[in-house]
């Protein structure tokens, strides 16, 4: 509610969140409704997809909506990021690192790119395509697994978890290198948690 977005079901007499209680961003940037972005699908983490922005939020926030969602959705899907995401991208951003990008028609409707190449450069890593290490299932959080870099575009990382078919892209996911839900190998180990790892031995057997 703080941030202008309607919650289903309310809790009554909740005291307002202060601006101190929401991320810094730089208010200099202005969003409209109808700028174009490119962003990570909310469904579909092992694409990067167009959207449009159609609701303007406070504190930071706004809403976009992905044209390109699946027919049998039966609707646009509907996101709300933070201009600060990680996962929301400059029109251009999959053309200058080679990455098909899903496209709606938002690409065709609307012309003018939302701003966020005024957004400061996020910081600099070392990760590289092969490389190795473990991390969250975006798809389903409860897992983690073993994963190899499939391919670096700039922050964004295309990885893989190891041992699961690499022609389904569902057992891909892009994810940011400054990301919390990313490892060393050896810390599921270390925290006693089970890692997702089927090998591909047992699925072509079944």
């Amino acid at each position: 509610m703080a941030v202008g977005h309607e919650i289903f079901d309310p809790i009554e007499n909740l005291d307002p969140l202060s601006e101190s209680y929401f991320p810094e961003y730089p208010k200099d940037i202005e969003l409209e409704v109808g700028q174009v972005l490119e962003a990570r699908h909310p469904y579909d983490p092992y694409v990067i997809a167009s959207a449009s922005i159609d609701t303007i939020l406070k504190h930071g926030y706004f809403m976009a909506s992905f044209k390109s969602t699946p027919k049998e959705l039966k609707r646009p899907t509907r996101y709300c990021f933070h201009i600060t995401s990680a996962y929301i991208y400059p029109v251009g951003f999959c053309e200058r690192n080679g990455i098909a990008l899903r496209k709606g028609e938002e690409t065709s409707s609307m012309g003018l790119s939302a701003p966020l190449h005024l957004l400061p450069t996020r910081p600099t890593h070392q990760f590289s395509e092969q490389l190795k290490f473990e991390a969250t299932d975006v798809n389903d959080p409860q897992y983690l697994g073993p994963v190899t870099v499939q391919k670096v575009a700039e922050h964004m990382l295309y990885i893989h978890f190891d041992s699961w078919p690499l022609e389904d892209p569902s057992n891909s996911a892009w994810i940011s290198a400054d990301s919390p839900d990313i490892y060393p190998l050896g810390y599921a180990e270390l925290i006693g948690h089970k890692l997702q790892c089927d090998p591909v031995s047992k699925n072509q057997n079944n």
